[in-house]
């Protein structure tokens, strides 16, 4: 579980990355 969350935390961050240089 610790392994998905830290995946997800991390593409929510890149996700989050993304739209913030897109605007």
């Amino acid at each position: 579980v610790s392994a998905l969350d830290s995946a997800f935390g991390q593409a929510a961050k890149d996700i989050v990355r993304w739209t913030d240089s897109l605007i």
